[in-house]
């Protein structure tokens, strides 16, 4: 038996549009948001308890009940506001300080049972999770004097919308390998039912809109592994995953107005095929994957509405791509680690998904010098990528090159961490968006530059 719990809080200033291609040259770590309180503040804590039991020599079980709750907002000043927006509490072209909050509770049990005998394992479980959580928007320090002196200066709440979703799913998983044979077969069944309910409270001119869905998955997989030989196998997966649509694609919850929309589910078909091969120093992995999807859930940067995104569905995209991890051993002290991927994630139209890079790798290399002394390495390779649905060349991100250099050093009772990320000090980017207006605008969320680490540690 194992009880946990463990949180923490965070407050950050945002930088919700990023910057464009000027701003990034004059100076890429200016913020162009000057209003003092423009942070993200978030609490959020978790307790969880596991129970696992071995009942026999072929019978186990485990039990997992967890609660999380997190209440937070974000805070901003905003300049010539429509009255729209703001549930026409405000005049046109006013000033405000706005809040959005969320308060979350986050409920789960899980429960499994595991039975092994010979050759083959069954694993049957079951898992329920709750959510409830109250989102609410409120309003202060207005333009408008009369506006403050009738809610004397305090916080108005001008729209608020409660949600719950319940999730109860069921699995079983088989996996057979059978006697004197070179194979080992796996089947997954999992079911899933989901219960949503969001109920917009009335202040206003907002309606009321009650609103409750249902959502009924089966989710099947089945997997073979080849042993071809002590040091080679293949392996094949297939299967099919399905999952319910954001909340956001039914209705804009902060938008007073929005009326609610049907929103399909989103389907994924995936199918691997790959091979793991040992030799005497060391092993690779090598695989690929295509994965078909019908509503693929994406996202993008909310214009109208700081510190959100909007949802929509693709009809039908496609991620192919071809992954490999490798681990060598130079010597008993030395380690080179090589992890990537190759992928081409693309709408039917043929055009590239925003933000989404054309490969991926990491090279690590580790020394232990002595029981007291580790170096090591790590570059790390990122493709390129659009920014966009269509792809526009002016605001596409090129590849870059992350150099980092690290050492563990030990004394007695004294441990020292240094690290030193980005050594050449490398500018790119991570992430981007574009809108038209007035021409193509780009926008970009700037990597880190060269920063150091240190940690020091005692041990009593």
């Amino acid at each position: 038996i194992k009880a946990i719990t463990f949180g923490g809080a965070e407050r950050t200033y945002q930088s919700w549009y990023g910057l464009d291609k000027q701003q990034l040259i004059d100076n890429r770590r200016q913020n162009p948001y000057t209003y003092e309180n423009e942070v993200d503040d978030y609490n959020q804590n978790h307790y969880q308890l596991h129970w696992n039991e071995e009942i026999s020599k072929n019978w186990s079980t485990n039990l997992g009940l967890n609660y999380t709750k997190g209440a937070g907002f974000f805070e901003q000043f905003k300049t010539e506001e429509d009255a729209e927006r703001f549930n026409y509490i405000i005049e046109d072209k006013s000033n405000v300080i706005v809040r959005r909050w969320l308060d979350n509770d986050f409920y789960v049990i899980n429960f499994n049972t595991s039975y092994q005998k010979n050759k083959l394992v069954v694993i049957t479980g079951s898992s329920y999770s709750n959510y409830s959580g109250d989102h609410f928007g409120e309003a202060t320090q207005f333009s408008d004097p009369s506006l403050n002196a009738k809610f004397n200066n305090n916080w108005y709440r001008y729209y608020q919308y409660l949600g719950n979703k319940n999730i109860l799913t069921a699995f079983t998983r088989f996996i057979w390998s059978p006697s004197n044979q070179p194979f080992t077969v796996s089947f997954d069944l999992q079911n899933q039912n989901i219960n949503w309910d969001l109920d917009q409270k009335k202040i206003g001119h907002a309606l009321g809109y009650q609103l409750s869905a249902d959502w009924s998955f089966f989710n099947p997989r089945i997997g073979l592994v080849w042993q071809l030989s002590d040091s080679l196998s293949w392996f094949v997966n297939t299967g099919k995953a399905q999952k319910e649509p954001a909340d956001n694609q039914i209705i804009a919850a902060d938008d007073m107005f929005s009326a609610p929309v049907m929103a399909a589910n989103e389907v994924i078909t995936d199918l691997e095929l790959g091979m793991n091969f040992t030799f005497n120093n060391g092993y690779a992995k090598f695989n690929g994957y295509r994965m078909l999807y019908l509503n693929e859930q994406l996202k993008n940067i909310n214009l109208s509405q700081e510190g959100e995104y909007s949802y929509y569905s693709a009809d039908s995209t496609s991620h192919s791509g071809f992954e490999y991890e490798s681990r060598i051993f130079i010597d008993s002290k030395t380690i080179l680690d090589i992890n990537g991927a190759l992928q081409m994630n693309v709408f039917n139209s043929g055009n590239f998904l925003p933000n989404t890079p054309s490969s991926i790798m990491n090279v690590s290399l580790r020394r232990n010098f002595s029981d007291n002394l580790l170096l090591y390495t790590n570059y790390r390779k990122i493709g390129g990528m659009y920014i966009d649905n269509i792809n526009a060349e002016d605001g596409y991100i090129g590849s870059y090159g992350i150099l980092d250099l690290g050492a563990n050093i030990s004394w007695k009772k004294v441990k020292v961490d240094l690290k030193i990320n980005n050594v050449f000090n490398r500018l790119y980017s991570t992430y981007g968006y574009s809108f038209d207006y007035n021409g193509y605008n780009a926008f970009y969320w700037p990597g880190a530059e060269r920063n150091t680490f240190i940690n020091l540690s005692y041990s009593f």
